[in-house]
């Protein structure tokens, strides 16, 4: 088990960000569903959150391991695969943040992501 521990401590500063990001956004999601949709909380959003973190983690850890295994230094998978899967966590804190409470700086979130987006991958 320490031995796995330590291959993928290259990993750690990603998941810990994640893991704080996660966190945020099942808050304000869980805020943002109560205060605008009136719905009651149900441990069903929780468990949802929960498989979403576990399965992008081994998503994470399997493009790690797939780039060591295979010596593929080029392009660093897992990094990019980490990059995207907190930025669409925190466009849903922003679209949630709008919806709750209707600041201009979370729809600015949203378009500045928006566009970053086009500009880098020429998709919507």
């Amino acid at each position: 088990m320490l031995a796995t521990l330590t291959y993928f401590a290259d990993l750690r500063d990603a998941f810990n960000m994640m893991f704080i990001v996660f966190i945020v956004d099942l808050f304000v999601g869980i805020r943002c569903s109560k205060v605008v949709n009136k719905e009651q909380f149900s441990m069903d959003k929780l468990f949802t959150a929960m498989k979403r973190m576990i399965l992008t983690y081994a998503l994470i850890m399997m493009l790690f391991a797939n780039d060591k295994i295979l010596n593929q230094n080029t392009v660093d998978t897992a990094g990019i695969m980490s990059c995207l899967a907190t930025g669409f966590l925190i466009y849903s804190i922003a679209q949630n943040g709008y919806k709750m409470t209707g600041a201009i700086v979370f729809l600015g979130i949203n378009k500045w992501i928006r566009k970053r987006v086009m500009d880098m991958a020429s998709v919507d």
